[in-house]
């Protein structure tokens, strides 16, 4: 595949007009590239990969995969009401085949991506590109979505919980139409929790860690900073603005790797000390959703 092969890949249902503003390159020059008649230097190449959200040595070589997993479908699958799929393609006027590719890592198209942040209440620019801020001012998202994100734990009394006499941890809800956590001290003791300020809690956005840890499930995260060896375990990691959950295990020449649980992902890779690094928390306890 050249370079112009590769440039039409990348295009998809986006017009060769829209490429050409978002890149700051002349409508023709581009077509000239999408001909083959011409094949651009490293700094056009580095502005056309970043208007298409296509890796720059994919675009440049053909070498490695066209994308790292695409981020607006990570965004996508974080607002995503949990089973709201077709509510949001009907909303958007989406075929629902088109969303779950969508969904998937497949790039909308402009008009796409306008319909489905105003189906989902958040702001295009942020669904396309991650730029702050999410959602138009005073917006609600709409019921049971949520950005995977830390919130603080919370020392209330849960009503109606009744632990046999044993005062209870109400861990705090990720947004206020949500429902907290109610979680006995006597677990948390024996997991090794001692103070409430260092539990969290999260959603998980998509289906990486399956079977262990599905779309729809909340943990609750331990956000003490590990000392000594890192155990093995399931980790919650800083990925830029996102939060990805990977497992940490040990290979048979006593190095560790990340890799997600799904035999469908990408195989794992070494843990470098930069991986330590990003390191936000060790999940601890799992509530699946039903």
């Amino acid at each position: 595949m050249n370079f112009a092969e590769r440039l039409r890949r990348s295009l998809g249902d986006r017009s060769v007009y829209s490429i050409a503003k978002a890149s700051g390159l002349q409508q023709s020059l581009v077509g000239r590239y999408l001909s083959g008649a011409v094949t651009p230097g490293h700094a056009n190449t580095a502005l056309l990969a970043k208007a298409l959200n296509v890796r720059f040595a994919w675009l440049a070589t053909g070498e490695g995969e066209m994308r790292d997993e695409a981020e607006h479908a990570i965004r996508l699958r974080f607002v995503m009401p949990g089973g709201g799929e077709a509510r949001v393609a009907k909303t958007a006027g989406i075929a629902p085949e088109l969303l779950a590719r969508y969904l998937a890592g497949k790039l909308p198209t402009p008009a796409h991506f306008a319909a489905l942040a105003k189906a989902l209440n958040v702001l295009p620019a942020w669904l396309e590109t991650g730029a702050e801020p999410m959602s138009p001012p005073g917006a609600v998202r709409p019921k049971g979505t949520a950005l995977p994100e830390f919130i603080p734990a919370a020392r209330e009394r849960a009503p109606g919980a009744d632990f046999g006499g044993e005062q209870p941890i109400y861990v705090a809800p990720l947004t206020p139409r949500e429902t907290g956590l109610v979680l006995s001290r006597r677990v948390l003791a024996e997991a090794g929790i001692a103070g409430l300020d260092e539990l969290a809690a999260m959603w998980v956005a998509d289906d990486s860690m399956a079977p262990t840890l599905r779309r729809g499930d909340r943990i609750i995260i331990d956000t003490r900073k590990v000392t000594g060896p890192l155990p093995a375990g399931v980790y919650v990691f800083r990925a830029g603005k996102q939060l990805l959950i990977r497992r940490v295990a040990k290979r048979m020449d006593g190095s560790l790797e990340t890799r997600a649980d799904n035999p469908a992902q990408p195989s794992g890779s070494t843990l470098t000390e930069a991986d330590l690094e990003r390191i936000a928390g060790r999940a601890l306890l799992k509530v699946a959703a039903l």
